[in-house]
């Protein structure tokens, strides 16, 4: 791979076609994932997830994604702070200031 170069560049709209994965393009608005259940335990929180329609990328294999996981992984700590601290429903919107995932294996099964 080359070094990032220490010019601006600039690609237009036929250039980044070319290039652009088409799942995120348009291929994860096809994914309907929701949480089923969520557990608070001493050892961090556990939940089980529902994907009941994804994007087939272009290899055939799905894979559950990182922008997927990013945003349940936010949802259910939300959720659980919530009911932790009696809230019956979410009193407003919560904005995180920082956030780092580490995925350490594709999760390929449904």
């Amino acid at each position: 791979m080359k070094p990032i170069t220490q010019t601006p560049i600039t690609l237009e709209h036929d250039a980044i076609q070319r290039s652009i994965s088409p799942y995120l393009d348009h291929g994860y608005k096809q994914d309907t994932v929701q949480i089923r259940s969520n557990q608070a335990r001493p050892r961090g929180p556990r939940a089980l997830i529902d994907v009941s329609d994804y994007h087939m990328p272009g290899d055939g294999q799905y894979h559950f994604t990182s922008i997927h996981a990013m945003i349940l992984v936010s949802q259910v700590g939300i959720v659980l702070a919530c009911q932790m601290n009696g809230f019956r429903q979410k009193p407003g919107e919560i904005y995180m200031r920082d956030y780092t995932i580490v995925c350490r294996r594709r999760i390929l099964k449904t």
